[in-house]
């Protein structure tokens, strides 16, 4: 999903913008051109054509499968290029390793999955980390799943609920009421957050069309995506941010807010 709407670029501004001056052929700034409201919109929405209802919006997002072309999940050029330009360390490479050896086993089928998942986290909580990512749901089949409405504003502090807290809102596909619980959600479990602001759209990047959230999500701040359990691409630079639902954080009560 694209950010475009998150960070208020489909909305007007209020005034016009600036203009900027046009270099001359001699290199110096003699003409003044006009960027005006009208011309940043028809850039960024495409009016909607016949049958559609809704425009299309135009982002890097939207436009990046036309640039570019799928990568084989063999290729391993992409890690190479990880390391090289010192966005992964080799502590991170063997970590990503591991986990992927100790997921095969356990989701293997071979009826260990339970105790590999209990040594798995035990490991995690000696050291600090996050529990396995990947358990059984909550939920039944069939079963809608709950929700509540905490009515959570910009600036507010907010604990994520534990994961077994958050599985058991969850359907068969690890969703609550159409958003997915990403396992790579599970690193920010049982700790505390600022509220960055509330989600109610956003850009469908594959189509550029509009989605309306029928019950609002949350955007926590610095959040965002560090893809640790990835199949096809570790290590996503793209630090997209998760969406939340208020029913798998709770407010930090006052008198246990952190003071200076």
């Amino acid at each position: 999903m694209s950010n475009l709407l998150e960070r208020g670029m489909a909305q007007a501004p209020s005034a016009p913008a600036t203009s900027n001056l046009a270099p001359s052929r001699n290199g110096e700034h003699s003409e003044h051109v006009q960027c005006t409201d009208d011309a940043l919109q028809s850039g960024i929405r495409i009016p909607a054509g016949p049958g559609e209802s809704d425009p299309t919006y135009v982002c890097q997002n939207t436009q990046i499968k036309f640039a570019t072309q799928p990568l084989e999940w063999w290729d391993v050029r992409q890690y190479v290029e990880d390391y090289t330009s010192g966005n992964v360390r080799l502590s991170q490479f063997a970590t990503a390793l591991l986990y992927t050896l100790w997921r095969t086993v356990t989701e293997a089928g071979l009826g260990v999955g339970s105790p590999m998942r209990w040594i798995y986290d035990r490991f995690q909580r000696i050291v600090d980390g996050s529990p396995y990512p990947l358990r059984p749901f909550g939920v039944p089949k069939g079963t809608a799943t709950p929700k509540a409405q905490l009515d959570l504003k910009q600036g507010e502090l907010v604990r994520v609920k534990p994961h077994c807290e958050i599985l058991k809102t969850l359907d068969f596909n690890y969703r609550n009421r159409g958003l997915s619980f990403d396992p790579e959600m599970v690193p920010f479990t049982e700790r505390e957050y600022e509220v960055d602001r509330r989600l109610t759209q956003i850009i469908d990047e594959r189509t550029g069309k509009m989605v309306r959230f029928k019950t609002d999500a949350v955007i926590l701040k610095n959040v965002f995506c560090q893809a640790r359990y990835a199949i096809y691409r570790r290590f996503c630079p793209r630090a997209i941010y998760p969406y939340w639902r208020e029913i798998w954080l709770e407010r930090v009560p006052e008198n246990q807010l952190k003071r200076d």
